[in-house]
């Protein structure tokens, strides 16, 4: 009996240790919010990424955004949109394997160069139609 008791502690031991270097392995969520950091407004199609993978994901009509498959450890978040400022955050995915990232993008003005634009008339021929039209009584002969 006290021998079956040990076994069953190691196999339970086993389990639970391999349990928990699995979850170690497996990929974490970011999410949160992206916001104008001037009125609070939500932003939509905002990009929010991690640099240097290809996981990224795009924020709804709500500014609400989630990137799943995310390495675990210390993760790089940027969220960029033309008209504002891009930001990053970083996350730790170690210990939950989830993590939330809500940004507050400044507007930026976007400078640019003096573009001069310049054009010529394409010239067309012009040609003369004449119409010639007929009188024509109903019930006449031609």
């Amino acid at each position: 009996m006290k021998t079956f008791f040990s076994l069953r502690v190691i196999i339970i031991s086993a389990a639970l240790s391999l349990s928990g270097v699995s979850a170690q392995g497996q990929p974490g969520t970011i999410s949160g919010f992206v916001r104008d950091s001037t009125n609070g407004e939500s932003l939509s199609y905002v990009n929010v990424f991690v640099p240097e993978t290809s996981l990224g994901a795009v924020t709804n009509r709500d500014g609400y955004y989630v990137i799943n498959g995310a390495p675990r450890g210390q993760v790089t978040v940027v969220a960029s949109i033309i008209g504002y400022r891009m930001d990053s955050i970083v996350v730790d995915l170690a210990t939950r394997g989830q993590a939330r990232a809500d940004f507050s993008l400044a507007p930026t003005v976007l400078v640019g160069e003096e573009v001069t634009v310049s054009a010529q008339r394409q010239r067309f021929k012009h040609y003369r139609i004449r119409l010639h039209f007929f009188k024509m009584r109903v019930g006449s002969p031609l």
